[in-house]
């Protein structure tokens, strides 16, 4: 009987863990930055922050908008993706699932693990509004990174890089 309840008490403290997100892998980069721009289009500049796995923007005033808990960030950036000149937020996210309420029509059920993906979404009115969110991207990318001409780089735990630009929906990839 003991070892069958310590059986289920692992099993459940494995489950918690997996739910928190703390049994992502190891080798992800969990970046901490803060980056001053006009996320809003108003002139003032905002605080991008990340830290901790999570991203948030900090108001002129001291106000603050934090991202969905369940998304854990490993990396953001503010860059004008599709050159509409307003700055967009890009991310490297974790989250549960490979797709989000939507999925292919061949897909019966989503998957409940962790996997990683770029989100594209737009700061106003003190919240992130969703521009475009990736299914998983189906790479270990453990560096990201904008050039001056706001391609996004991508590179894997094995050192390939691939770079993405924004197309009509999306980012397609360049090379």
């Amino acid at each position: 009987m003991g070892g069958a309840l310590a059986a289920v008490l692992v099993a459940v403290g494995v489950a918690v863990l997996v739910h928190a997100g703390l049994l992502l892998p190891s080798w992800v980069d969990w970046n901490a930055a803060q980056v001053e721009a006009d996320l809003d289009g108003d002139g003032a500049e905002e605080v991008l922050g990340l830290s901790g796995r999570r991203m948030q923007v900090v108001e002129t005033d001291g106000s603050v908008s934090q991202a969905p808990q369940e998304w854990k960030v490993s990396d953001a950036f503010a860059v004008d993706v599709d050159g509409d000149g307003l700055l967009e937020v890009v991310a490297l996210v974790w989250k549960r699932g490979s797709f989000g309420p939507s999925r292919p029509f061949w897909i019966e059920k989503d998957n409940q693990g962790y996997s990683q993906h770029v989100f594209v979404l737009r700061y106003a009115d003190g919240g992130f509004d969703q521009v475009w969110l990736s299914s998983d991207i189906r790479m270990d990318a453990r560096k990201a990174w904008f050039d001056d001409d706001a391609r996004l780089h991508l590179v894997t735990l094995d050192g390939q890089e691939s770079i993405w630009t924004w197309g009509e929906w999306g980012f397609v990839l360049v090379e």
